[in-house]
């Protein structure tokens, strides 16, 4: 008597294997979701405890001086308005300037197109400053103009596109549009000599949104991550019952047993005939 023993049926084999697709899918979404996540707890924290009460990034305040009529920033080109700077309206970013004088003195701060202060103060000499560092405060001056004084004092001119004056502390505030634009510090007649406390500051209206947006997105991938490499993991069950071991061979009789029905008589058959 033969016996057929059939090889283990594909699902059995499956049974032990791990399913790649969805564990490989879930490391590249943990990998993706890792730093978003990691940048947006850590944008959340500088917005939370690096700001001042008016929401403000600023930069401490330093004593600068220069013995011309003016101190001034670089030219800074925020680009020229066009049909697609929606940005330019919505007020996403603003800047805020802090100067107070060591004298008595009163003491002008004013953004203006570059060009418009590049002929007013070029008349006399001032300083630019370039090369700012707060950490340890560095920075350096480059002379600029032809020397002499001015002809008039800042306040009469009606070129700047934000201004502020007077004796103290004065802040000035403005929301950043396109163009190419330099801010000044003087003396409120125009007289050289300027010696101030100054500070400068940013506020982004978009960083807290930006902050929540990034947080949110990197929990997501990384939750549906986990799901995927939990269930890439786990083996998957049995396709069905377990088959029987073994089976009779292909074209083989069965065995038949005593008692079987239409089993023949033996010898005690024909005895009894």
């Amino acid at each position: 008597m033969t016996t057929y023993t059939p090889p283990p049926e594909p699902g059995r084999t499956a049974s032990r294997r791990n399913r790649p697709v969805p564990l490989v899918i879930g490391i590249l979404l943990a990998l993706m979701g890792l730093p978003l996540l990691l940048g947006g707890l850590g944008l959340g924290w500088a917005v939370a405890t690096q700001r001042d009460d008016d929401g403000f990034f600023s930069t401490p305040t330093e004593q600068l001086s220069t013995q011309t009529v003016a101190l001034s920033s670089e030219v800074v080109n925020l680009g020229k308005a066009g049909p697609n700077d929606w940005w330019a309206d919505h007020h996403l970013a603003t800047v805020r300037l802090s100067a107070r004088s060591e004298g008595a003195r009163a003491v002008f701060i004013g953004i203006a197109p570059s060009a418009d202060v590049a002929r007013y103060l070029g008349s006399a000499s001032y300083d630019e400053i370039s090369d700012l560092r707060s950490d340890p405060f560095e920075y350096s001056l480059t002379r600029r103009g032809i020397g002499g004084d001015l002809s008039t004092p800042p306040t009469d001119r009606r070129f700047w596109t934000a201004q502020v004056s007077g004796p103290g502390t004065q802040a000035l505030t403005w929301d950043v549009k396109p163009g190419t634009y330099t801010a000044v510090v003087m003396n409120l007649d125009g007289s050289p000599g300027v010696d101030v406390d100054l500070s400068a500051g940013g506020r982004l209206g978009w960083l807290t949104p930006l902050a929540w947006s990034l947080g949110l997105l990197g929990g997501t991938l990384i939750l549906g991550a986990a799901l995927l490499v939990v269930y890439g993991a786990r083996p998957p069950g049995p396709a069905g019952p377990p088959p029987d071991r073994a089976r009779s061979a292909p074209g083989s009789r069965r065995a038949r047993h005593p008692g079987d029905p239409g089993r023949r008589a033996g010898p005690a058959a024909g005895v009894a005939r």
